[in-house]
């Protein structure tokens, strides 16, 4: 298993690139327990696309169901909406 792991964890941030068109916005809560904030760091790097923003919520958990959460993400879909 640990071996897996280890291969999965290499493959996920393989010299690759991602080339699209469309504007990208990954969200991140730091307190995700879960996926690493930084993940969101090595994809905006790894894309072609320069419309590309990482957001980190500082409460925020893998859910990010909590009200809080719930209403920093609606107010960033909504500012980022009206950037299109």
């Amino acid at each position: 298993p640990l071996q897996f792991t280890a291969e999965g964890k290499a493959m996920l941030f393989a010299p690759n690139t991602f080339d699209f068109s469309c504007p990208l916005r990954l969200q991140y809560g730091l307190d995700d327990d879960v996926i690493d904030w930084r993940n969101g760091a090595h994809i905006a790097n790894a894309c072609t696309n320069g419309d590309v923003e990482v957001w980190l919520n500082k409460s925020g958990t893998h859910s990010m169901d909590d009200a809080a959460s719930l209403t920093w993400l609606e107010r960033e879909t909504q500012r980022a909406d009206a950037k299109i």
